[in-house]
């Protein structure tokens, strides 16, 4: 991502280690998997990057490269998104890189998800840390055009 940031946050909450970065009015939160997760885990997280996180759009990388058990239900992803509705985020983008083949089918879900909660935005999955770095800058490029 060659777009000009600064961090402004980082740490390791719930086996996860993040750094959130400003990049143009946006943030974007890199997170990396490091021990088996499941809603308990990502509950803190979310709460840790919420603080962080200073407009309606929330934008992230999750890195799971290191292939921890990432343990995601229907109910939990609708638990999740139910915490950024609260929290006023509108609009949602994030990038999952991983070799998991069955994660494309977690993406599927949550989308349906979102679309149900009025959450806009897109997810996508690739097994690759410049695609999903390229799809985020992509995103909030788009929305900071429109400001």
């Amino acid at each position: 991502m060659e777009t000009a940031r600064a961090i402004i946050g980082s740490g390791t909450i719930s086996n996860f280690e993040y750094i959130t970065y400003q990049i143009g009015y946006e943030r974007l939160h890199q997170i990396q998997i490091i021990e088996k997760v499941g809603r308990r885990e990502r509950i803190g997280l979310y709460n840790e990057l919420l603080a962080l996180n200073k407009s309606s759009s929330f934008f992230c990388i999750l890195d799971n490269r290191g292939n921890f058990e990432n343990i995601l239900s229907f109910d939990d992803i609708k638990y999740l998104d139910s915490i950024l509705i609260d929290a006023g985020i509108k609009y949602f983008y994030g990038a999952t890189v991983t070799n998991d083949t069955a994660y494309p089918l977690v993406v599927k879900m949550a989308e349906g998800n979102a679309v149900l909660n009025n959450l806009d935005g897109e997810i996508v999955a690739t097994d690759s840390i410049s695609e999903a770095e390229e799809f985020i800058a992509e995103k909030i490029a788009m929305v900071d055009s429109h400001r």
